[in-house]
């Protein structure tokens, strides 16, 4: 029997009608059909939640961490571990500091005091530039010329003793040159331009060969006493007698030795001076009857310099000794402050035994040299004063190593025999040295012999950087080069070739440029060597290397951006060639054929 559904209000059943198919819920729509079971089971459904892919890291307890901590397995990893992070760190410890030890250490820069690496100019000040017109050079003149010497890369200027008068104490000025305010005012512009000053004070013999004074004093010198001549013409102290043309003192007087200590102290301390150079200091020994060379007085002086500088700042002593007494040298002090000269016959062999003929006295190689003849009244300069090339002379001299004490007027070819004036242009006898045009100065002028046309600084100038004839743009090229460490303070190798008339010698310092210095001293001018730079030195010279300077003429490029074969040169006879390469010396990537094996090396 049908169940029949009796609707007894039809609003309901109007209501029930309308309804729709889907209730609504806080979380959707739920179906109507079904029973009240089914309609909570959807609306769970619906109310679930996906969860997320990125679920939080839960970390173990501390339960189960206390058991990985006592289990013996991990605790042997974790030692492990441990054990060979600790060897790493030490191994590499270790293998610093074996590297440490077993590399090559770089050698250190040296430090260099202003005197050794600046050039020294040496002035004869009443020769040099007149500045108020009466025909003698004076210290205004001077300082007018400051100009000139920054052009040269001077900072050094030497006065010799020519400032001072005939009878003098050597701490007074001769007024022609100039007063005391003078010479105050020109240290005070030179230091200010971060230069040097020294003076020459020639305290070891009396003025002249017929003095009865010495030092100004009261006290009677007689110079017939122990006279250096009296028993052998050929002993040290005629031999000094003869080149000086004056008489040594004996520096075994205390009083003697007193009276030179106290000009030092002048100079060094009172006038604040950078240096001083002092001719020969002998004594006299009564057991030999002869004079010596007094090392004791050479010693104290240096003593009293070394005192001073503790109050000041670096001082210099140079010692003045004519170049035929030098071969007797073979105390390293002394030869350490006496400037040796390369003016000698023009071979190969005599060029490089006059550098290294010292090392067969287990001296140094020098480190002071002079360019130009060392004193007026010294006859070795009137014996082929000049066998070599000025040009070839004043190369080894500024690049050689060590510091030059360049005469004034070398660099623009004065000829230092016969007083000349320093001619600043070709204008009139004096060559700009003077304007004073009286009777007396144009003999004196004349006197002089000078050719201001040829000789003068203005000439100079004009003539170029590559002509010959300028020895002045040769010797600021040669000035410009000494600033680089390698010339400054780098090794010097040198050698010849006796087969080609080749010298050369090479200058490098750890990480900076390279150069070789390569002069042919073949006087033929059909005499061109073919070399590599490799063969003759036996160095590691670079294939590829750069031209700095070539005098007469340039054959090669001047650049650095451009590579030259150093293993294929042709270097003309009578030359000068300066080559460098990078840092660092390389061996070239060739293999160099030694055609020259049977070439005699010296």
């Amino acid at each position: 029997m049908d169940e029949t559904i009796v609707i007894s209000d039809p609003d309901v059943l109007r209501d029930e009608v309308h309804q729709p198919l889907f209730n609504e819920t806080e979380i959707g729509f739920v179906h109507r059909n079904g029973d009240e079971q089914k309609s909570e089971t959807i609306g769970e459904l619906v109310q679930y939640k996906k969860p997320k892919e990125n679920q939080q890291f839960i970390g173990l307890t501390k339960e189960e961490l206390k058991e990985y901590l006592n289990n013996p397995k991990w605790k042997r990893i974790r030692w492990t571990i441990a054990c060979l992070y600790i060897l790493l760190v030490v191994s590499l410890l270790i293998g610093s500091i074996v590297l440490i030890v077993i590399s090559p250490r770089c050698r250190s820069k040296p430090h260099l005091n202003w005197y050794e690496k600046e050039i020294i100019y040496e002035i004869d000040v009443p020769s040099f530039y007149d500045s108020n017109d009466d025909g003698i050079g004076d210290i205004k003149g001077v300082k007018e010329k400051l100009k000139y010497f920054q052009e040269n890369r001077i900072k050094s200027l030497l006065f010799r003793s020519t400032i001072f008068s005939s009878k003098t104490n050597f701490m007074s000025l001769d007024s022609s040159v100039g007063s005391e305010s003078d010479l105050q005012d020109f240290m005070k512009t030179l230091y200010k331009k971060d230069m040097h000053f020294l003076v020459d004070l020639p305290l070891a013999s009396t003025w002249g060969t017929n003095d009865h004074l010495w030092f100004n004093s009261t006290a009677r010198y007689d110079p017939n006493a122990n006279h250096p001549c009296s028993r052998d013409e050929h002993s040290f102290g005629c031999r000094f007698r003869h080149i000086y043309r004056q008489i040594p003192l004996d520096f075994s007087n205390e009083d003697i030795y007193r009276e030179s200590e106290s000009r030092i102290k002048y100079w060094l301390m009172t006038q604040k001076a950078d240096g001083i150079r002092v001719n020969l200091p002998l004594e006299y020994v009564p057991s030999a009857q002869s004079y010596e060379i007094s090392y004791n007085t050479i010693h104290k002086w240096n003593k009293l310099k070394n005192d001073i500088e503790k109050k000041t700042k670096s001082k210099v002593i140079l010692y003045d000794i004519p170049f035929d007494l030098q071969n007797l040298i073979d105390n390293e002090e002394l030869h350490n402050r006496t400037a040796y000269s390369l003016h000698f016959s023009p071979h190969a062999q005599e060029f490089r035994s006059k550098i290294s003929s010292l090392e067969d006295k287990r001296l140094s190689k020098p480190k002071f040299w002079q360019l130009g003849p060392e004193r007026r009244n010294d006859h070795t300069q009137t014996l082929n004063q000049y066998p070599l090339a000025k040009e070839t002379v004043m190369t080894t001299t500024m690049l050689i190593g060590g510091t030059p004490i360049v005469l004034y007027g070398e660099e623009i070819g004065l000829d230092q025999r016969f007083r000349p004036l320093m001619s600043w242009s070709p204008d009139g006898p004096s060559g700009g040295f003077s304007k004073c045009s009286t009777a007396d100065c144009q003999r004196r002028f004349s006197y002089y012999q000078n050719d201001p046309s040829r000789t003068s600084v203005k000439r100079q100038e004009a003539l170029g950087g590559e002509s010959k004839d300028s020895l002045l743009i040769l010797f600021r090229q040669l000035s410009q080069l000494r600033l680089n460490p390698s010339f400054q303070h780098g090794l010097v190798q040198t050698g010849c070739q006796l087969q080609s008339g080749l010298f050369w010698f090479i200058r490098e310092a750890p990480g900076h440029r390279g150069f070789v210095v390569l002069v042919n001293l073949n006087s033929n001018p059909q005499d061109f060597a073919h070399i590599s730079l490799y063969s003759l030195t036996k160095e590691q010279v670079p294939l590829h290397i750069h031209n700095e300077y070539q005098w007469p003429k340039y054959t090669l490029p001047k650049s650095h951006e451009i590579h030259i074969n150093s293993d294929n040169l042709l270097i003309q006879s009578q030359s000068i060639n300066i080559f460098s390469w990078t840092p660092k010396m390389v061996k070239p990537d060739v293999l160099y054929q030694h055609a020259n094996q049977h070439s005699q090396y010296c």
